[in-house]
């Protein structure tokens, strides 16, 4: 196989103390390791740039049983990533969990295994799946929060995630442990074995592996009274004209054999309370008035937390043949299947076209419709159109089965002086998404309609309902591959002694290939998917990437240092990019550290945002089109009360004329530590980017739209000709589609300070008591987007998980004595600006404040503090037994009045739904 691939040489396979840790106990060996962020082996105290190491004990002691959930925890980790809730409703990248550090975004962040890549995830194909990760085997973990891309390539200007596994592990044991909540939803089991033996120096061999598995049940929105469309103390009404039962509308048969139909969709002769989530506008008159319609609260039958399983496991082996070289092989394998649930398939020609664009009339006939015959408001044999949904199947659900493994093998050693390390790495990850329930064939169910196979206002009989259950997709729609191979080879020496210490200089070669090939079958590439997300079409391409560096590490002065770094990267498929990084340590005492760095970075369009082909799809925010709404002679098709809330097309699709992004970043800290007790450190970061990739989203340009078109946004609108009514009435024509397609959008400017403090008390009576704050003050997060005026972005709410929190902290308290040890640990997310200014009782937004205009009244979605407490008992033999409780104060998700398809009223890409939950778990070591 032909590789050139970009990647790192990347020295990260150990410990990169964050001056955090305790100093070490007097008369201990110092060893000089590899540090994330480098290529010279030292202590692990003396790296000149800001990494956070978390050790195996203190992951245990968070409780979180996943990768996902412990970078979650992250105070650097900010808006912009992608958890299991975010696949939601998104035909995008399901069943991805991916990391954002600084809020810039999964795709600038970089994640590690043993300090070498992973493939990306196969739906998306831009960013690491941290489902691919498995904790049970992770030793400890790094993250370096400055931007890296001299050391490691594209993707790493936030910033580096390094998961280390074990390394020499010999012995046995299993674990178990299960998780309940106390409001029902969103249950956990999982288990593991460990098992390894040989020992390095004394038998020159190691082997260790693990196998973990885990079960989690789905959370509802029935389960949860906040998960609702209906916030009147918000202003929020998210549901849908789309209803069960139906409105419908009669229709005349032209002599060309189509229909016509005779005015708006109604609920004329319904009864709309026959389904318990459907409901008369007049029930909310502040948001309905005296409209008569039905509308119903689709939210409630949507799955916000996935039912799913997951298996993973890991096999290393390394080989000792002299003191000084070693060979090792790892295999990492994972199979994570998650199963989303969404509101039922809604039926009305605005989606009965390919791609879900406005198509025929959804017409049904038959004995159904009699009761509209027996109150008169049908003649027998009449047909009528509807706007309905499809409540009988059930909600919309698909299955999203992801595999992913790599392969490594590599050796390491010295001759002398000069330390190599080389491997070659392959990594596959292979997604396949299969439709189980809802999604419907169009034709196919255009014609059951028709022949009146469906109740749109009740009950469908049995016989009916088999046949019209023949018209779902229940198969794989789509399949994807996304690939990874790589060789890298680097060598670090001590070229020779200056004055001040030695000088290092290190360097190496990447050679990486990547290879996507997403492949939505012919279901989806026709769009021909009622309750689909439009057309998804075929992304398939590859390219080769190389890359050479240099860093040389000169010593000034005894205590001064500095790092010089340069990285070159040659990609095939859009040209060369070079960047410089240059670090500095000082230290003027034995407890005092200054740093700081300077460096420039860059990343090169994923190969979605090159290839992905132009297709249709719908928009993930609602709303009306205010240039025909309410305007006296508007198309029936366009009545606000009938369209509240409509999903508009948007035409999605890659962009071969992207250019990279690049940034330059900076950062400044102070570390001090006293004694072995206590450990502080303050550290700047500051991180500018441009020719940011990226879609505008939905929501600015309808909030553009609304506003008059004050930004220009409305560019992005293409609208249908006028028609001869359209022109009579002065209306333009109706939205055919909103431009989302992938274009260097946006310029951003983010800085701020991570807090990060440790103490650990003396041994008194009551035991040990150790304490540490993480903590990440965000405070500039400036955008500007397509040389419009530059928008403060910090604090706001934003669609798509890209809301960035000012403040985030994570503070753990610990207590151990003898066998027992207890843990609290308090996780704060800051509030943040809502979506939508205070609303009044008409729902219109109160730009100033009545009492002071020259305020303006916001509303904000409050901060979240969840206490977690856990103990565990280790006075068993060979046993260790913990236990805990997760949120301890069963606190809710702050409300919001946003308008998301999925959420409205909360926000699930930052808040964590489940509530209080209560867990138990052994381990038992049986060698």
């Amino acid at each position: 196989m032909r590789m050139k691939q970009l990647a790192f040489a990347i020295a990260s396979i150990g410990a990169a103390g964050a001056m955090m840790s305790v100093a070490h106990a007097e008369g201990e060996k110092v060893e000089k390791i590899e540090v994330t962020g480098t290529a010279f082996k030292r202590i692990a105290k003396e790296s000149a740039l800001p990494v956070t190491t978390i050790k195996r004990e203190d992951i245990a002691r968070t409780g979180a049983t996943t990768a996902a959930e412990l970078v979650g925890l992250l105070a650097a980790n900010n808006g912009g990533g992608y958890t299991e809730a975010n696949g939601v409703g998104d035909a995008a990248s399901p069943g991805l969990s991916a990391a954002s550090l600084r809020g810039l975004g999964r795709k600038a962040t970089l994640v590690l295994l043993n300090g070498r890549r992973i493939a990306n995830h196969a739906f998306g194909g831009d960013s690491a799946d941290l489902n691919s990760i498995p904790l049970s085997a992770i030793d400890r973990i790094d993250v370096l929060r400055d931007g890296a891309s001299a050391i490691y390539g594209a993707d790493a200007v936030a910033g580096v995630i390094n998961f280390i596994t074990r390394r020499d592990y010999a012995g046995g044991e299993v674990y178990g442990s299960a998780e309940q909540t106390q409001h029902g939803g969103a249950d956990k089991a999982r288990g593991n074995v460990l098992l390894g033996f040989g020992d390095l120096a004394t038998q020159r061999f190691n082997v260790f592996g693990t196998l973990d598995f885990s079960n989690q049940k789905r959370l509802a929105a029935d389960q949860r009274d906040y998960m609702t469309g209906i916030h009147p103390e918000l202003g929020v009404y998210s549901v849908s004209g789309r209803t069960f039962p139906a409105r419908w509308a009669p229709v005349t048969k032209n002599a060309d054999g189509s229909v016509t139909r005779n005015g708006s969709y109604s609920s004329k002769g319904i009864d709309c309370n026959v389904n318990p989530g459907t409901f008369p506008g007049t029930k909310y008159p502040d948001a309905f008035g005296t409209d008569t319609n039905c509308y119903q609260d689709v939210q409630r039958s949507v799955e916000y937390v996935p039912e799913s399983k997951k298996i993973n496991g890991v096999l290393r082996g390394a080989y000792q043949f002299t003191e000084n070289h070693q060979a090792y092989a790892e295999l990492v394998a994972s199979s994570n299947e998650f199963t989303y649930t969404i509101t039922p398939t809604p039926i009305v020609d605005a989606f009965s076209g390919a791609g879900g664009a406005p198509g025929p009339l959804v017409v049904v006939n038959g004995k159904y419709l009699k009761p509209l015959v027996d109150k008169g408001l049908l003649k027998p044999g009449e047909s009528i159109a509807v706007s309905g949904r499809l409540q009988a199947l059930g909600g919309r659900k698909e299955e999203i089965k992801t595999d992913n493994n790599r392969f490594m093998i590599g050796a390491k050693g010295s001759f002398g002086k000069v330390d190599y390390d080389a491997a070659y790495v392959y990594s596959k990850s292979k997604s396949v998404d299969t439709y189980a329930g809802g999604y419907m064939n169009r034709l196919k169910v255009l014609d059951a309609l028709a022949k009146g196979y469906w109740n749109p206002f009740g009950p469908t009989d049995a016989a009916d309902m088999a046949e019209l259950a023949k018209a779902q997709i229940l198969e794989d729609v789509r399949i994807s591959d996304a690939k990874t191979s790589s060789f890298d080879f680097k060598v670090s020496a001590e070229l020779m002694d200056l004055p001040a210490g030695p000088l290092g200089l290190a360097s190496g070669i990447d050679l990486r290939k990547e290879e996507l090939n997403d492949k939505p079958l012919a279901i989806l590439n026709s769009g021909d998917v009622f309750g689909g997300a439009g057309e998804q079409k075929p992304i398939v391409g590859d390219r080769d990437v190389r890359a050479f560096f240099l860093e040389a590490n000169v010593p000034i002065l005894k205590d001064l240092e500095a790092q010089l770094a340069v990285r070159h990267d040659h990609y095939s498929d859009f040209g060369n990019a070079t960047s410089p990084k240059v670090s500095v340590r000082w230290n003027p005492t034995k407890e005092l550290l200054f740093r700081g760095s300077w460096g420039k970075g860059f990343r090169a369009p994923s190969l979605p945002e090159l290839l992905n082909p132009d297709s249709l799809s719908n928009a993930g925010t609602a709303f009306n089109d205010p240039l025909r709404c309410g305007k006296a002679g508007s198309d029936p098709d366009y009545d606000c009360g009938e369209d509240l809330n409509l999903q508009f097309n948007t035409l999605n699709g890659g962009n071969r004329n992207l250019q990279p992004e690049k940034s330059k970043q900076w950062t400044a800290g102070i570390v001090w530590e006293p004694n072995s007790a206590f450990s502080a450190e303050i550290s700047y970061w500051n991180i500018r980017m441009e020719n940011q990739i990226d879609i505008l989203s939905d929501a600015d340009i309808a909030a553009d739209l609304i506003d008059g078109c004050k930004k220009g946004y409305c560019s992005y609108i293409v609208r249908n000709e006028q028609t001869a009514a359209d022109k009579a009435a002065g209306l333009p024509g109706k939205i055919k589609y909103i431009n989302q397609k992938y274009q260097n959008l946006a310029e951003t400017a983010t800085a701020g300070w991570d807090f990060d403090l440790q103490y650990r008390m003396p041994r008194t009576p009551l035991g040990r008591f150790t304490t540490r704050l993480s903590s990440t003050l965000t405070d500039k997060y400036d955008q500007t987007l397509q040389g419009q005026t530059t928008e403060n972005k910090l604090g706001k709410y934003e669609t798509n998980g890209g809301t960035v929190i000012r403040w985030k902290h994570y503070l753990s308290m610990n207590l151990e004595n003898g066998p027992w040890s207890g843990t609290v640990g308090v996780q704060y997310t800051g509030g943040f600006r809502d979506q939508n200014n205070e609303l009044d009782k008409e729902g219109n937004e109160i730009l100033t404040n009545p009492k002071d205009p020259k305020s303006t009244i916001v509303r904000n979605v409050g901060s979240m503090t969840t206490v977690d407490l856990s103990g565990e008992y280790k006075g068993f033999k060979n046993t260790e037994i913990s236990f805990g409780i997760k949120n301890l104060f069963d606190v809710d998700p702050p409300s919001s009045n946003n308008s998301e398809i999925w959420s409205p009223g909360w926000v699930k890409d930052v808040h964590d739904p489940r509530g209080r939950r209560y867990a138990l778990s052994v381990k038992y070591k049986f060698w």
